[in-house]
């Protein structure tokens, strides 16, 4: 494997800090996912060696029926503290940093949610549940342009 492969980021914490599931009634005939995902940035420091960001990401993910969208059948969040970091010599900047640090902390942030709430869905009635990929860009971008973002997958 080329060394290539290996970030030069630095995960310098990973915290769930608040988790729900739901199970309420079985499935419907058809349902809806809707995905709501928030974040605040807390913090970046640029050092003397090295930048780095702090941020908080929530994803709320609710299966509703098709038919009924108040009628929430699997109600699930997750929340994430994250901080990671970066050397000065890795990176071209300030702004070339954040942005880095930033992709990097919610896509990790968004998978470390993802993998809590398949793991609480497998030892649940449901069985089965797993968040959808999402396109870490295009999350960061809605995050933080400054609305939380309602995005709605179709039916499941």
């Amino acid at each position: 494997m080329s060394a290539n492969v290996i970030s030069p980021l630095q995960l310098r914490g990973l915290t769930l800090v608040e988790c729900e599931y739901n199970v309420n009634n079985s499935p419907a005939e058809t349902m809806n996912l809707a995905l709501k995902a928030d974040g605040n940035l807390q913090g970046f420091f640029e050092r003397e060696d090295e930048f780095e960001l702090s941020l908080e990401l929530n994803i709320t993910a609710d299966l509703a029926d098709a038919n009924d969208g108040d009628d929430v059948r699997l109600h699930s969040s997750g929340t994430v503290d994250i901080t990671v970091a970066i050397d000065k010599a890795g990176i071209d900047g300030a702004q070339s940093a954040r942005d880095y640090l930033r992709l990097n902390a919610v896509s990790i942030a968004y998978s470390h949610i993802r993998s809590v709430i398949m793991t609480i869905a497998g030892l649940s009635p449901v069985g089965s549940f797993v968040l959808p990929p999402v396109l870490p860009q295009a999350l960061v971008d809605d995050l933080f342009g400054g609305q939380p973002q309602q995005m709605t997958d179709g039916q499941k």
